[in-house]
């Protein structure tokens, strides 16, 4: 059983691409349902390392999706007219699924974030689903977005510290 969710969709582009993938993809591990702790539950701070002001935290979030069994790959995302996606798998972490087009290291890093959002909100539904973080959302972009998981990764797609961090906390 698995659930497509975390879609993102960048129109800026740029003649610069974001970070390199370490490979193509990495094998995938099953991490233990007791893993998966809700230690995620407290939204970015106003401070610390954005996107915007430090995109090369791309490459370190990648790296962390990755020590943890995230399994990431360039190609096609499964959702048309998207930059990436996130398949959930019950019981263990899913994949990212990236496009790869021109776009500035910044879009890159939100792109990223916005993705490894959705694998925190994974872990915060135990492996089991895809559960909202609680980090709040306000009505009109839950309404745009069509669901409260994606307002929370548009919302805090800026925050790569802070997802850097939360993902330095979870084990494998």
């Amino acid at each position: 059983m698995a659930l497509v969710v975390c879609i993102a969709y960048y129109s800026q582009s740029s003649d610069r691409l974001g970070p390199p993938f370490a490979s193509e993809s990495t094998p995938p591990e099953v991490i233990r349902e007791e893993s998966a702790k809700r230690t995620i539950a407290y939204p970015p701070p106003t401070g610390g390392p954005l996107c915007s002001q430090k995109p090369e935290l791309a490459e370190l979030l990648l790296r962390q999706g990755q020590r943890l069994g995230l399994l990431m790959r360039k190609g096609t995302p499964e959702i048309p007219g998207k930059d990436a996606t996130y398949r959930a798998e019950y019981g263990r972490l899913g994949t990212i699924t990236l496009k790869q087009r021109p776009m500035s290291t910044e879009v890159c890093c939100m792109l990223i974030s916005h993705e490894l959002i959705h694998e925190l909100q994974h872990f915060n539904g135990y492996l089991k689903g895809v559960e909202p973080l609680g980090w709040g959302a306000l009505a009109q972009e839950i309404k745009r977005f069509g669901e409260i998981q994606e307002a929370e990764a548009y919302r805090y797609q800026n925050f790569a510290g802070h997802m850097l961090q939360l993902l330095q906390q979870q084990s494998s």
